[in-house]
């Protein structure tokens, strides 16, 4: 999970054991839901990804060996961005911007959105408008790569429950549910190609496509 009236969701305090405490919790299903999708992205890309955390997934992009990669990381814990720029990520180009997501302004439109466990940290309102803003940044024909948890089993809220517990004192993470993204994926006109399921179904990984119709 990752973002004024109210403060900021701020991942400092746990950016040296997020890692690893995902890792041993979810037995490596965070990175192996993540890397699922970037089989997606093709040569010759601008790649935004927001909420890149530790900036593992740089490596794992550069694996890919595709030709020409530009990458925007966003992230709103300097620590996480410090961690993100000791990565091994060579053959990438890569501009790092530590920004919440209540102030990202994005200037520019890239081909590859990537947001891996990033709209869990909002309130569906922030939700709504962060995906606006990013939607409007992924030209037409775009390849959206979301990565998040799902709620639809009774243990999955459980367990929800319990992480929003642990996020909120430790980072102040403002809200407890997970926003409706499949609605605002279909009702932006976006066109689904991929969904892979992890960890029994808690996480997801979905690939969309923008269609030239889609509205921003």
């Amino acid at each position: 999970m990752e973002r004024q009236g109210k403060k900021s969701a701020n991942y400092d305090p746990v950016a040296l054991i997020y890692d690893g405490l995902a890792a041993l919790v979810f037995l490596g299903a965070i990175r192996r839901s993540q890397r699922s999708v970037l089989n997606h992205i093709p040569d010759h890309t601008h790649i935004l990804i927001v909420g890149g955390g530790t900036g593992w997934i740089l490596q794992d992009i550069a694996w890919l060996q595709r030709k020409d990669l530009k990458v925007t990381f966003v992230d709103h814990s300097e620590l996480m961005i410090r961690k993100a720029k000791k990565q091994v990520y060579q053959g990438l180009e890569v501009e790092f911007v530590q920004q919440s997501v209540q102030d990202l302004i994005l200037s520019k439109t890239y081909d590859v959105v990537l947001t891996p466990f990033f709209f869990d940290n909002l309130t569906a309102k922030e939700a709504n408008e962060a995906f606006s803003n990013i939607n409007q940044s992924l030209k037409p024909q775009g390849i959206w790569l979301h990565v998040d948890f799902e709620n639809s089993r009774f243990w999955h809220r459980a367990f929800l429950g319990l992480m929003y517990k642990y996020f909120s004192l430790l980072c102040n993470v403002q809200t407890s549910s997970l926003p409706p993204m499949a609605r605002y994926f279909d009702e932006s006109g976006f066109e689904a190609i991929s969904n892979k399921g992890f960890f029994k179904g808690f996480i997801s990984a979905r690939v969309y496509k923008k269609l030239s119709t889609s509205f921003s």
